[in-house]
């Protein structure tokens, strides 16, 4: 591709043509208006009036002919028109509101505002069509009476005429000669916009005049290596089904025993799919992402790719591969993004951005086309780079690569080998941007175990036991308290991601050895997650502390079963003060009673089921002590109900409202996230509930504001984000019917959208 040169002067005609002077344009001799116009403002036509929206109305009202008159002089090189109102003529006033000035051979034109007098207010450029109609009622508009015009005519005499037709070519030019003026106004305001859009995309061009072409085997690989999901499609035989087609290996392979949705696992390729049945498949899509780094001048690009397949014809599917970003990154340390957008709403075309936001979460590694690795080496700011020994990259490379210029220890921690911490510090800025400050790492230190604040010895255990963030942290405490701790008992809680702020609560008397532990052996226990035991004996000692238990005590602060010692406390603070509870709870949550009563709309009763709404804190938290669920214990709730992400309703049977059943938290859009009775389940006898809850929906469907539907989609996209969050962090149900599933699996289950 032939390189664009930077020297071409793209100016507008505004730019390359002599400007007019308005010492000589003021100097230019007056025009008034004649006697023929005088007299031809007084004329007046009857017209139907009409509203706004161009029907007619029953009455008729007398109009001028003439809303606007206009003379026209050749003066010198310019063209001079006076325009004149109809409401000033027949006020007497002969002077003109506005007097435009055009230079034909300049492709330019001025305007100048006057007042009644014939003072000159302002300059202008505008067009003739904005200029007049900035005086409703003259050229189009609404009345003072509310009639809207919707023709209007201009009084101009024969050589005016002629001059203003002048201004287009003949085989285009329109009846009007109003509208040869418009229409050459408007050609030189398309010719300035081109050569001003030229101006800006010109370097842009010569960007892209630098991007090498797409290896030829690439899509090919990334068909192979990047799809989310790969098949083997199968066609259902009464003799049962002996081979499939595998979509990576692109061939017929044998099969055993397949059913449609079950994972499977290709015999030739070893690549992990599902098996599809062809009867059972309408359409069947699939999707992946890849990136392509390739050298160019005095930098590199990166390039960023979807790619998406149809199988409704599996042996011919349907591909569809499109580039969307663009990242150029030099030597000298200049970053530019593209993106494949649409260009001022006109065509599409690469855009530059501008801000420099690299996509870091649109999916969480990388997968890099690794054909060309090797040549991006020989660019000597990349030669020290290590993103080569990554086996995925934990974001995108631009990202990667921007972040390890700034910070060499990205860098050191990779080439030794310690990628969870070189991971976890990536995951750390992409919320928070790395400071020098850091009060966990020295990023400005010359050796790496002054940039993590520990000793080469405890750096080669950290590297041992391939430590993250959290063991870090903990090995730092250790270096505080001149102290050794044991690797076992460190690695367990870096595993769970514990960090030592977390304990602050934990009393002084428990040394890390015994406090680390302790959580295994109640983690154990309970079948709970670490953090989900550190939240629970954290509960414990604060409710232990407010019952004024002598918390000192190793039988107190130190349980043997911290989760029954935990459960017994809520039951006997409970039943010993509810009041002060609520009282509690008012005055840390005091929007929450202010929510309440815009829910009563939504209350419902039909067959042997109702629907009912809190009136207070004091309903919720009996309804969550007689339920003994968590929904009176839980502060997220509460947020929710002070942000409008979500309510909680009561679900009862008819004949005994007053008595608990479900609790349901149901989204502003009527949507039910959770439907839970005793001890936080979902029994048999919920199933017959089920159609009255979708009748309930219907009604609060309807009972909807505006107001309270945009809520509706916020909290929606709220809920998605969450179960991504803990799909992420791999968060269990760690007790009960539900032990060891996904807690985003469970929720997405209790489910009910509103339809």
């Amino acid at each position: 591709m032939e390189k664009i040169s930077s020297q071409i002067p793209f100016t507008t005609y505004s730019e390359r043509r002599p400007r007019m002077k308005k010492d000589i344009l003021r100097a230019l001799r007056r025009l008034e208006a004649t006697k023929e116009m005088v007299q031809k403002a007084y004329l007046e036509v009857e017209k139907p009036q009409r509203y706004w929206y161009g029907k007619s109305k029953p009455n008729t009202k007398m109009l001028p002919v003439y809303s606007i008159f206009l003379r026209v002089q050749c003066l010198g090189p310019y063209i001079k028109i006076a325009v004149f109102l109809n409401s000033w003529l027949r006020k007497g006033i002969t002077t003109p509101k506005f007097e435009i000035f055009l230079n034909p051979d300049g492709d330019e034109w001025i305007n100048r505002i006057l007042d009644e007098n014939y003072k000159e207010l302002r300059w202008s450029n505008s067009f003739f069509r904005n200029l007049v109609n900035e005086n409703r009622g003259y050229y189009e508009g609404f009345e003072r009476d509310g009639c809207y015009n919707h023709t209007y005519k201009v009084f101009i005499n024969a050589d005016a005429t002629k001059t203003l037709k002048g201004l287009t070519d003949w085989y285009t030019q329109p009846k009007k000669p109003i509208d040869c003026l418009m229409n050459w106004q408007n050609k030189i305001r398309e010719a300035d916009i081109e050569a001003r859009e030229r101006r800006e995309t010109t370097p842009w061009d010569e960007d892209m005049s630098l991007i090498p072409e797409t290896p030829k085997n690439f899509e090919k690989w990334l068909k192979k290596n990047c799809l989310n999901n790969y098949f083997i499609i199968y066609e259902y035989s009464k003799n049962g089904q002996k081979e499939g087609y595998c979509t990576r290996c692109e061939k017929m392979v044998p099969i055993v025993n397949p059913k449609h949705g079950k994972p499977c696992k290709c015999p030739r390729c070893k690549t992990k799919g599902t098996f599809k049945s062809l009867g059972k498949i309408r359409t069947l899509t699939t999707s992946g992402n890849a990136q392509l780094a390739q050298p160019v001048e005095d930098g590199i690009v990166v390039r960023k790719y979807s790619y998406s397949i149809n199988y409704c014809d599996y042996m011919n599917p349907r591909t569809h591969l499109y580039e969307w970003q663009r990242i150029l990154m030099f030597e000298d340390e200049t970053i530019r993004v593209y993106n494949w957008d649409s260009y001022k709403n006109k065509y599409m075309r690469w855009v530059k951005q501008k801000y420099n936001y690299f996509d870091y979460a649109y999916y969480s590694a990388t997968r890099l086309y690794p054909s060309n690795i090797k040549s991006l080496l020989k660019k000597s700011w990349l030669k020290q780079s290590a993103f080569p020994l990554w086996k995925e990259l934990p974001c995108d490379l631009a990202k990667y690569l921007n972040i390890e210029r700034q910070y060499p220890i990205i860098e050191r921690l990779a080439k030794v080998g310690m990628f969870k911490l070189d991971k976890d510090i990536l995951e750390h800025y992409r919320y928070t941007r790395l400071k020098a400050e850091d009060t966990v790492i020295d990023f400005e230190a010359s050796e790496l175990s002054k940039n993590l604040r520990i000793d080469k010895s405890r750096l080669h255990r950290l590297k041992n036991m391939q430590g993250g963030w959290s063991a870090l942290e903990w090995l730092q405490r250790e270096k505080q308290e001149n102290t050794i701790w044991p690797d076992e008992l460190i690695q367990r809680l870096d595993a769970e991601e514990i960090e030592p702020s977390q304990l602050n609560f934990v009393p002084s008397q428990m040394t890390f050895i015994k406090t680390a532990n302790y959580l295994i052996k109640q983690c154990n226990l309970s079948c709970s997650s670490m953090e989900d035991t550190i939240r629970t004996w954290a509960d414990y000692l604060n409710m232990a502390e407010k019952m004024k238990m002598n918390i000192d005590l190793e039988q107190i602060y130190k349980p043997k079963d911290l989760k029954l010692a935990h459960d017994k406390l809520v039951v006997y603070r409970s039943q010993q003060g509810i009041d002060k509870m609520v009282k509690d709870l008012e005055k840390k949550w005091p929007k929450v009673d202010k929510q309440l009563p815009k829910l009563k709309k939504f209350e419902f009763a039909a067959g042997d089921y109702v629907i009912t709404v809190p009136e207070s804190i004091k309903d919720i938290v009996t309804e969550g002590i007689v339920l003994s669920h968590c929904v009176h214990t839980s502060d997220y709730y509460y947020d929710r109900i002070e942000r409008d992400e979500s309510y909680l309703f009561f679900l009862r049977h008819s004949k005994c409202p007053d008595i608990p059943w479900y609790t349901l938290e149901v989204e502003p859009g009527g949507n039910i996230r959770q439907k839970r009775t005793t001890g936080d389940k979902q029994n048999e006898d919920f199933k017959k509930a089920i159609p009255f809850l979708k009748k309930w929906q219907k009604y609060f469907l309807k009972k909807l504001t505006p107001e309270e539907k945009e809520l509706g989609v916020v909290a929606d996209h709220l809920r998605v984000e969450n179960y991504k969050q803990l799909r992420k962090d791999q968060k269990k149900v760690w007790h009960g019917a539900l032990a060891g599933q996904l807690l985003a699996d469970v929720l997405e289950a209790d489910f009910m959208k509103a339809m």
